[in-house]
């Protein structure tokens, strides 16, 4: 996750019941779950050696419940885009495309065989915050989710402003998508302003303020302009100084 767990929380007065993950990977976020006492956490990772690792570190725990399958709008078995100079974590059911612009030193030989399930129709209750990082495939997962979609009041999902992956969506249209179901997205983080791929939180409008929503919608209108991930770096950089300014003051006072 780009975006620290513990602060999104804090920030946004984060009630999680309970969690879903799809694409676990090796549970690289448990710990974090488990330091904020989420106590209901399904983790779905369809790669074998990834998931052999969560059951090694994670079966057996009451809070934790693992599925070895992936998520999408049908069910039926598919074959995995497999590469391992990311440890399996760039790994996707679309075939790369510019992820090979950005990314020459990962290289995708074979495939895998997987199974990939709805999430509507299993039977998981009393959870509220989906963490989707899937490579490309979100829009399927979140289709595959249905009327059950409803249950989730905070979504942290993957998202590109091109396509890495053949056919994956864009920004815009996993937006579009969720605010179907009445969700805004709240938080952005881009990895660079060199590289098109980011995390982004989505919250339901019931639990944001009018005023929220509204400036919400405003970042929303520059964002659009593209005008923002040209100075993304820059940004940062200008953040990063006057932090150090401000701890400096406090050191002083």
């Amino acid at each position: 996750m780009f975006i620290n767990l513990n602060k999104i929380i804090k920030k946004y007065n984060l009630e999680i019941d309970g969690l879903v993950h799809f694409g676990a990977h090796k549970g690289q976020e448990v710990d974090s779950y488990l330091e904020n006492k989420i106590k209901n956490i399904h983790l779905f990772e369809p790669q074998n050696h990834a998931f052999s690792y969560l059951k090694s570190n994670f079966e057996g725990l009451d809070e934790i419940t693992l599925y070895n399958f992936g998520l999408g709008n049908t069910e039926e078995k598919v074959n995995l885009f497999k590469e391992k100079d990311n440890d399996g974590m760039s790994s996707s059911i679309l075939e790369p495309l510019k992820h090979k612009k950005y990314y020459p030193e990962i290289h995708f030989e074979g495939k895998e065989q997987i199974l990939i399930k709805r999430y509507e129709n299993l039977n998981i209750e009393n959870v509220n915050f989906l963490n989707i990082d899937i490579q490309g495939f979100e829009i399927e997962a979140l289709k595959g989710c249905g009327i059950k979609l409803d249950d989730f009041d905070y979504i942290y999902t993957e998202v590109n402003r091109k396509e890495l992956y053949r056919g994956n969506p864009n920004i815009r249209e996993i937006d579009n998508y969720l605010d179907q179901f009445n969700f805004l997205r709240v938080q952005t983080f881009w990895a660079s302003s060199n590289l098109p791929f980011g995390d982004a939180l989505y919250i339901k409008k019931e639990k944001l303020s009018k005023n929220y929503i509204l400036l919400s919608n405003m970042k929303s209108l520059f964002w659009s302009t593209g005008l923002f991930y040209i100075f993304i770096d820059f940004f940062r950089i200008i953040k990063k100084f006057l932090i150090k300014i401000r701890n400096k003051l406090k050191t002083i006072v």
